[in-house]
């Protein structure tokens, strides 16, 4: 982060080319750091990732509901998604959908865990984890997050964009992996 915003120009065009490639751009732990204003309208950006400090006590805090509830009018009056990270408990989330963020992060769904749990949890009907998982998830059931939980949960990374993604490409650039 901090020698890619040394080079503005190299990273805007990095960024296009990317785009052009269809890759989305998402600037993870907005409003904190190195992730200002002036990235937004400079390097185009296509999602925000909210700091969790902006989530944490936002079912107590005046000025931490205000200042998301304004970042996220500014995004969508910039189409830009917002996904709103560190949701960990029950009247963050009760506060959020108020807000109606696209997308929302957090312990509160699932903790991080290994592919294979993962394969498990989302792509394997008839694993036990597979039902615990799909129950956890319809707790969440409300508003307008319930049209999602509708469907099988291995739709359910097609119709959110839930998950954290990682492209990796080897040194040689032979080699290309998603995660």
């Amino acid at each position: 982060e901090q020698v890619m915003v040394r080079n503005m120009d190299l990273l805007r065009t990095i960024f296009e080319q990317l785009r052009e490639l269809g890759f989305k751009i998402a600037m993870d732990d907005f409003g904190t750091g190195y992730s200002s204003l002036s990235y937004l309208k400079y390097l185009k950006v296509d999602e925000i990732k909210t700091d969790q400090c902006f989530i944490r006590e936002i079912d107590t805090s005046t000025y931490n509901y205000q200042l998301l509830k304004h970042i996220m009018e500014l995004s969508t009056s910039a189409n830009i998604r917002v996904c709103c990270e560190g949701v960990e408990i029950e009247t963050e989330l009760q506060v959020l959908e108020d807000l109606v963020p696209d997308l929302l992060q957090g312990f509160l769904f699932a903790k991080p865990m290994t592919p294979e749990a993962f394969q498990k949890n989302l792509f394997v009907d008839s694993d036990p984890s597979y039902q615990s998982y799909g129950n956890r998830l319809k707790q969440f059931k409300r508003n307008r997050y319930a049209k999602i939980l509708k469907v099988r949960q291995a739709d359910i990374l097609k119709i959110t964009g839930i998950g954290l993604w990682m492209f990796l490409i080897s040194a040689d650039q032979k080699h290309y992996e998603l995660y």
